[in-house]
């Protein structure tokens, strides 16, 4: 993301607000609070029941009516349950993976995968159409247009107020509008920004947050939050770790998040270890082994050892490697 992106993304947050520019010229987006949220959010249930009524299938409805028309299949489906518990699978396993090109493989194998989910849930969402779920998320996407769109960087005139819905195109407009805020404001876009020079100076005073935003914590906005407990979050990793952290890692949330966490493995990732002897990591690339020689000065390169012997090492040599 660029540098640009993650200032905007946190002077906006710390603002309360988003100014953008359409057809009905300057309009200001209010951030909602974490209660505002889901005030929105619990009458999603409602509209559910409301598009029931219309005459509209829910999706389990809907899904066995493709199905049925042999439409979509029951392979498929089963699919896409397979492909959910794998991913989840591969990324509980990249957190538990010491060696980086380990790492890289498990976490390009993910992508892999969510790419194929991706492409087999749009397939299914289209060969569906309306339910009453994605009616009732219509309906919640207006209402929370209607919450956060103003005139004025007061909040007091509401841009629906004298807009005349029957026009797509302004409605077109105006969703268009409200999903690229919602994509800006991502978990991922935050924590990046968290990391981004922008923030940095705001990091250490993560834990105040009247020192930040000049209010209690009710008051936050839920970016508000979101920023602060991010913030939070890798303050502690760049307290707590024991390992100088390479200017990549520490700009990138993934990267951070992996590496500390590789630390508190450390027991259980795949070495075997003694207390006098050296550290044996087995699988390891060389870009691995010179990275493991500069944390860890008792780690051994077995392939190293084995030529030093002459192309093997019988038990008592690789007893004497591990100190026994």
């Amino acid at each position: 993301m660029s540098n640009d992106r993650n200032l905007e993304i946190v002077s906006e947050i710390l603002q309360g607000l988003t100014v953008v520019r359409g057809s009905f010229g300057s309009l200001y987006l209010k951030h909602l609070s974490q209660f505002e949220q889901r005030e929105v959010l619990s009458q999603s249930k409602i509209f559910e029941k409301e598009g029931v009524s219309k005459g509209l299938p829910t999706e389990k409805e809907g899904l066995r009516e493709i199905i049925d028309q042999e439409m979509w299949s029951l392979e498929n489906e089963n699919l896409i349950k397979t492909l959910k518990k794998e991913i989840d699978d591969l990324r509980r396993t990249s957190t538990q993976t010491f060696l980086p090109s380990q790492q890289k493989k498990i976490l390009d194998q993910s992508k892999e995968k969510e790419d194929e989910l991706s492409i087999l849930e749009n397939e299914k969402t289209q060969l569906i159409g309306l339910t009453s779920e994605k009616y009732a998320r219509n309906k919640v996407q207006k209402t929370i247009i209607n919450k956060i769109l103003f005139y004025d960087r007061e909040f007091k005139k509401g841009v629906y107020e004298d807009l005349y819905l029957n026009e797509n195109m302004k409605e077109v407009e105006l969703f268009k509008l409200q999903r690229d805020f919602f994509e800006k404001f991502q978990d991922s876009q935050i924590s990046e920004a968290v990391l981004s020079d922008y923030f940095s100076m705001y990091l250490p005073f993560c834990e105040d947050v009247m020192g930040v935003f000049g209010k209690p914590l009710a008051d936050l906005t839920s970016y508000q939050l979101k920023l602060i407990s991010f913030g939070r979050y890798f303050l502690n990793i760049f307290k707590n770790s024991q390992k100088d952290i390479p200017d990549n890692v520490a700009r990138d949330p993934e990267l951070l998040i992996s590496f500390y966490q590789n630390q508190r493995n450390e027991k259980n990732k795949t070495k075997a270890q003694s207390s006098e002897g050296g550290s044996a990591y087995f699988g390891a690339s060389k870009e691995d082994i010179e990275d493991i020689k500069s944390n860890d000065e008792r780690a051994i390169d077995l392939t190293e050892e084995v030529k030093k012997q002459g192309g093997s090492l019988n038990m008592e040599q690789m007893m004497k490697l591990h100190g026994v």
